[in-house]
């Protein structure tokens, strides 16, 4: 179990926030946890039947989107107070273990996460001390259904109770108060949410993501056709801000109170990113660096040995990527990673373009510069497949963007390891 501090201090390692993003939605609609295992403090009256009814105030707690790649995308809360008791206790399904096995967990697509407890007053020092937003929506219930909804929270808090198997867009601690708030509705939060949702699951993560370039690459890389499919704006609420309006706009909650405002924090993007041409001219610049750098190869060894760094640069910045999005392929449960068409662009098969790289560093061989060649040539032609294929029905994933970016790079390639060869390179045994 940890608390917030410790995430986010483990977060801000270069290597663990890299490894977070290339390990997908570790904390997607999550929130670094703030709260202590149930078991931890003695059973709330609410939770034994000594609270009253008319005594109970039920509150959905909105934190807005922090600065690291754990916070990007907001947290949700249920807080639970007895006025005459003068107690309440903070719900938050956003607990789990970071130790070194979390990474395997979720990629296994067995990371569980739990209900967890804490104070309001600690839970919103914590958020303040982030800079976060914070909004409280007092819940508009009956007597009888908020004692239910409080009793229902106690025992789900319980240590048999309180574990579910996380999944970034159907099961996190978004929607986990969603459905408590939808069940003790009678169910009008699903009836008034059921209608189509105004964009999809990957033009969500685009828009949050948009202030992070590289975690927004990443994402947009590991994520397969699934994130596209036509959604509700239920399903949008995977999304604490979403669940937020949804909850007002159904006419289930009292006007919201800013606990606390956003500071030096740019307002979520309202829509996702237009970047094809950016990315492309980028993608274009990288493959044509190559090419001008293997036809200037046969003049001075220096540029060779800049190609090779150019090359061990691109082959690992694709090719980790890739490797890992081979490897959820293979091993995971996340069906958002399955039959993911950006393996096309950048697969394993990549990282050879980082070990020829390094080869070129030194006095390469002439089987070096013919696994050089061989290697581009085929990256060449999976991402020119992956570009023509968009004329099929069925290469229906939206990775326009990745396409712009990752096509010139593998074609520009292509074209060094060509002239590379041909310049310095006899010809292969």
């Amino acid at each position: 179990m940890i608390g917030a501090d410790d995430v986010l201090s483990a977060m801000r390692s270069p290597a663990i926030a890299l490894a977070g993003s290339l390990a997908l939605f570790v904390s997607l609609g999550a929130a670094p946890a703030v709260a202590s295992a149930a078991g931890d403090r003695p059973a709330p009256p609410w939770g034994t039947g000594d609270s009253r009814g008319d005594d109970l105030r039920v509150t959905l707690i909105t934190f807005g989107p922090g600065s690291e790649v754990a916070s990007l995308f907001g947290h949700s809360a249920l807080y639970v107070e007895d006025t005459a008791r003068h107690e309440g206790r903070v719900y938050n399904y956003g607990m789990f273990s970071f130790d070194r096995t979390l990474l395997v967990r979720y990629a296994l697509g067995k990371l569980t996460f739990w209900l967890g407890e804490s104070s309001i007053e600690r839970t919103l020092r914590i958020y303040r001390a982030q800079g976060r937003e914070i909004v409280a929506q007092e819940l508009l219930l009956a007597p009888r259904d908020r004692a239910a909804l409080a009793a229902f929270m106690a025992w789900n808090a319980l240590p048999e109770h309180r574990g579910y198997l996380y999944d970034h867009f159907l099961d996190n601690c978004a929607t986990r108060p969603r459905d408590v708030i939808d069940r003790f509705t009678g169910g009008a939060l699903r009836r008034l949410t059921a209608h189509p949702a105004r964009m999809s699951l990957r033009d969500h993560v685009r828009r949050y993501t948009t202030t992070q370039p590289v975690v927004l690459l990443l994402f947009d890389f590991l994520l397969n056709a699934d994130v596209e499919r036509p959604i509700t704006v239920w399903e949008e609420a995977f999304l604490p801000a979403e669940l937020s309006a949804d909850v007002a706009s159904a006419g289930i909650a009292a006007p919201a109170r800013v606990l606390a405002t956003a500071v030096d924090r740019p307002p979520i993007a309202t829509a996702p990113p237009r970047q094809g041409l950016l990315l492309f001219a980028f993608g274009a610049v990288v493959g044509g660096l190559g090419a001008l750098l293997a036809a200037l190869a046969r003049r001075r060894r220096a540029w060779q040995r800049m190609l090779g760094v150019h090359q061990l640069v691109v082959g690992l910045a694709l090719g980790i990527p890739g490797a890992v999005l081979a490897l959820l392929w293979a091993i995971t449960e996340h069906r958002a990673t399955f039959a993911n068409e950006n393996l096309l662009l950048a697969s394993p098969l990549t990282l050879g373009a980082a070990l020829c790289g390094a080869a070129l560093l030194f006095k390469p061989s002439a089987r070096a510069l013919f696994l050089f060649e061989v290697v581009w040539l085929s990256l060449a032609m999976t991402a020119t497949f992956a570009l023509v294929g968009k004329a099929l029905p069925l290469f229906d994933q939206d990775n326009g963007p990745l396409l712009a970016l990752v096509v010139p790079v593998n074609l520009g390639g292509a074209l060094a390891a060509v002239l590379l060869r041909r310049s310095v390179g006899p010809p292969a045994p």
